[in-house]
This record gives C-alpha cells, sequence and structure tokens, in this order.
C-alpha cells in the first residue's frame, strides 16, 4: 500500500516542483493555458484552419495507436518482455475498471494537464535551452514515458510505448499547437479506454 503511494506520488511531486519552477521563471507558460489566450485563436481560425487541424490531430492519434501496438507487439512477441503487472516484483494488478462516468472524466481531461505540462513547458523549454527541436522532442517524450509508470498497473517495459506516444503527440504539438495535442491525446485515450481501435 505504502509503496503504491511512494510509486504514484514521487513522480507527481518531483514534475510539480520543476514545473513551478519553470512557470515563476516564465509566466507565459501559465497564461497560455488561460482560455483569454487560446480564445482569441480560436475565434481568427478560417476552415482551412480547422481541417489542417482535423487532419493533423487524427493522422497523430491513429500514428500513436498504430506505433504504441506495434511497440507492444515488439516487446511481447519478438524481446518476450512480460507484459503483465502481476507478474513484476512490488506490482499489483491494475486496479477493477472505475465507473464509465469517471473513466470518462479521466480520459477526457488528463490529457489537457499532461500536454500542457510536456509539451507546453517542458518540451517548450527544453527547446529554448537546447535551440533544437529534436532534442527536445525527445527528452520530453522520454521523460513523458518515464511518467507513466506512476500509473496503477503499470510494469517497467511500458515506458517505451509511452516514450514513442509522447513523440508523436511532440510532433502534432509542434505541427498544430497545445489544441492540437490536448485533442490528438484526448482521442487518443477515449479510443483506447472504451477499446474502440
Amino acid at each position: 500500500m505504502w509503496l503504491d503511494v511512494v510509486r504514484f506520488l514521487t513522480p507527481g511531486v518531483i514534475l510539480g516542483i520543476v514545473i513551478a519552477e519553470l512557470i515563476v521563471r516564465n509566466p507565459y507558460y501559465l497564461r497560455r493555458i488561460l482560455p483569454r489566450s487560446w480564445v482569441p485563436k480560436l475565434k481568427e481560425m478560417g476552415w482551412t484552419d480547422w481541417l489542417r487541424l482535423i487532419i493533423v490531430v487524427g493522422a497523430c492519434t491513429f500514428a500513436a495507436m498504430y506505433l504504441v501496438n506495434a511497440v507492444e507487439d515488439v516487446l511481447r512477441e519478438e524481446v518476450k518482455v512480460e507484459t503483465r503487472a502481476e507478474n513484476y516484483p512490488f506490482q499489483r494488478p491494475p486496479p477493477p475498471e472505475p465507473l464509465p462516468p469517471l473513466t470518462v472524466i479521466i480520459s477526457t481531461t488528463l490529457p489537457i494537464a499532461e500536454e500542457w505540462i510536456f509539451r507546453g513547458v517542458l518540451l517548450e523549454e527544453i527547446m529554448r535551452r537546447t535551440r533544437s527541436k529534436l532534442i527536445a522532442l525527445i527528452i520530453s517524450s522520454i521523460i513523458f514515458g518515464a511518467f507513466h509508470l506512476s500509473n496503477p498497473g503499470a510494469y517497467p517495459a511500458l515506458a517505451l510505448p509511452m516514450t514513442v506516444s509522447g513523440i508523436v503527440l511532440g510532433v502534432c504539438y509542434l505541427l498544430s499547437g497545445l489544441g492540437g495535442a490536448i485533442l490528438s491525446h484526448t482521442l487518443y485515450n477515449v479510443l483506447v479506454t472504451f477499446n474502440l481501435p
């Protein structure tokens, strides 16, 4: 029980401290998530902008789904990595499925925070410091993948497919901005949650 609490809280606390420090140094990161920052941009979008956004979001969502499944298949079948959490020391099986309304809330609201943190703050800050989109994309995606190890029922090898997912969402962010990455991540979560792919 306590190990689960530590495993869940430690990454969140560390990430929270880092993000808070970055926001204190650059308040722009906080302002950009507020509606007064993005609502005017939505109003200015024409139908071609909306079409481009829909195409990029759809393509990135399905690319993430395909690549994550492909990586998981390779891990399971070729590398013979055990993907059941109960077979790892100090792991418990995933908790029982939450009620559907809670599942919908979780799968649609968490992507907002995750995309803002991992793409809107970390990717931007790493890109600013390294002056490289590629380096920023890779580092922020590795952090994204590692962070998901705190999820209940996560197994160590899960970091790899989640890192691949982070790369695709980072590309979506670079092509369509924070809103596009949030939409893609939300669509991905909904499809996975309801086992639709």
